[in-house]
């Protein structure tokens, strides 16, 4: 996936059920290659990309080059896994993405 500018995010849904999500981000090119990566629910999502207050991520790793994806979320609903370049006005990224969700009824 390529980040340019600000962000990019990738929406998924989730059963009923809680659910384990895993997996690793990693920054292959692009000044320094760091990125800040996060979950959040639809709502926080929107509110994250209004600029407006109320967005709670609940993954999130802080600025890195490299990360591990480690968290539980309870479904149902749709979630966001999203990387944001946001304070880097002028240099893109190139970051590699994997995930998996595990859920369980």
């Amino acid at each position: 996936m390529e980040v340019k500018g600000r962000c990019i995010y990738y929406a998924f849904q989730l059963p009923v059920g809680t659910c384990s999500i895993s997996g690793h981000i990693n920054g292959i090119a692009g000044g320094n290659k760091d990125f800040e990566p996060c979950i959040m629910d639809d709502d926080s999502f929107r509110n994250w990309s209004a600029g407006a207050n109320g967005a709670r991520a609940y993954w999130q790793s802080g600025r890195v080059v490299v990360t591990s994806i480690a968290a539980t979320l309870a479904g149902p609903g749709t979630f966001h896994l999203i990387v944001s370049n946001t304070w880097s006005i002028a240099t893109d990224k190139t970051v590699q993405a994997r995930a998996v969700a595990q859920c369980a009824a």
